[in-house]
């Protein structure tokens, strides 16, 4: 489950990257749209959740196979709204991005749609993932998940590696997106039942019948997925004021961010496997917080070395990410790794609490710190003038550190509430 949700944040970080010979201003406005992209990403996520979390409850009540293809329906008519939706979002956040981005507004928008058109399979593609992992194919589900990671990036490399600008490397981009969602959404379908790919026409139909009735269900399948949402869209905010400061700062700032998405995104899913874990093993009256801790303990093991070689020395991987060299850059990457070190808590502990307490759990605490401290900060100092590499950085570290003790004392009031658990 980690590595399949790691597979896209891995894709945006590489193509970034190879898109570093065409200038920092390609950089950039490529990477301010991949956190547009994250956004829908996150936001569809609920549809796999939905499927896996309401089927399988379906199956606990000894329901019939009839009662979870009709549970199965109602969800992918619901993808069919949030496609509608999706798009609709995506088209109004791109005109108004497009307006406040300095630079090259062409070249914004293409590499806009290059980023986000292959967002429209998402919310179907998330429902057939889900029931893949409701019908036990997860192996399945994370060869697809590959396979549609090593045509994304296989096609964009090439296509960069032979374009001759920038305009020609963004189409190719835009166009090995569109191949590799198709492919992996032809995959998960074929893959299912024949009653199951009857059912994606099947929810069409309903949506089209009743399409007020259906859009109104997907608030209610995207909450789990809001503090992604809140996390992504000041990504995308932070990005676009970085690009203010100039192509130089806003192509370090989304390169870097890049990163961190790649390193985060799977500590969210091994938080819900170790959430899910503990409410199982614990009684119905306490929660076992030492299974808690050693969750953390395991992942800390990993990050809390490496964020401290990082720290230390930034150089390789400076290097690898194509950053270039200069004192500003290399505090940036130190400040990264200071963040790794933070993560098995922020990211894992917050990813449990989502299981253990509720699913937005962590929503308030994280939007006070991203949009009520990190986006007012960044923003005055941008009207000021002040704004620099560094400072934004450690106001993103800052942030990051209060949610990191907010998601602390979370997990120990947690620990301690005698509570009745749902397993």
């Amino acid at each position: 489950m980690a590595l399949g949700s790691a597979f896209g944040g891995v894709r945006a970080m590489v193509t970034i990257i190879a898109l570093a010979e065409f200038g920092p201003t390609t950089v950039s406005t490529y990477g301010i749209a991949v956190n547009v992209y994250g956004i829908a990403v996150v936001l569809c996520a609920g549809h796999g959740i939905a499927v896996v979390s309401r089927l399988s409850h379906l199956r606990m009540r000894g329901q019939s196979d009839a009662a979870g293809s009709e549970q199965f329906t109602e969800i992918i008519s619901t993808a069919w709204a949030s496609t509608f939706v999706l798009v609709v979002l995506t088209c109004g956040f791109g005109a108004i991005s497009t307006a406040l981005i300095p630079g090259d507004r062409g070249q914004y928008v293409l590499a806009y749609a290059a980023a986000t058109v292959g967002a429209i399979l998402l919310p179907l593609g998330q429902c057939l993932a889900g029931k893949q992992q409701f019908l036990g194919l997860e192996r399945l589900s994370t060869q697809h998940s590959f396979e549609t990671f090593v045509i994304g990036t296989g096609l964009a490399l090439l296509g960069t590696g032979v374009a001759p600008d920038a305009t020609t490397a963004l189409l190719s981009i835009g166009l090995s997106g569109i191949a590799a969602e198709a492919w992996g959404f032809a995959r998960r379908r074929d893959s299912l039942g024949e009653r199951d790919r009857g059912i994606i026409r099947a929810g069409w139909s309903v949506f089209t019948s009743s399409p007020a009735q259906t859009l109104r269900n997907v608030p209610r399948t995207a909450a789990g997925a809001y503090d992604g949402v809140v996390l992504l869209s000041t990504f995308a905010l932070v990005s676009q004021l970085a690009a203010s400061v100039g192509p130089l700062p806003g192509a370090v700032t989304v390169t870097a961010i890049a990163f961190v998405r790649s390193v985060v995104i799977p500590l969210k899913s091994i938080g819900l496997v170790g959430g899910r874990l503990v409410v199982h093993r614990s009684d119905r009256r306490l929660i076992d917080s030492g299974l808690i801790r050693q969750a953390i303990g395991t992942v800390a093991y990993v990050l809390v070395p490496v964020g401290a070689a990082l720290a230390l020395a930034p150089w390789p991987l400076q290097h690898v990410l194509g950053l270039p060299q200069g004192h500003d850059t290399e505090l940036v990457v130190r400040l990264v790794g200071f963040q790794l070190m933070l993560e098995p808590i922020a990211g894992v502990g917050s990813a449990m609490l989502k299981v253990i307490v509720k699913p937005t759990a962590v929503l308030l605490p994280l939007t006070i710190c991203m949009w009520g401290l990190t986006l007012p900060v960044i923003a005055i100092g941008s009207a000021a003038g002040a704004l620099s590499l560094p400072t934004i950085w450690a106001v993103l570290l800052t942030a990051r550190g209060a949610f990191c003790a907010c998601v602390w004392v979370g997990l120990v009031r947690a620990s301690r509430r005698r509570t009745e658990l749902v397993a």
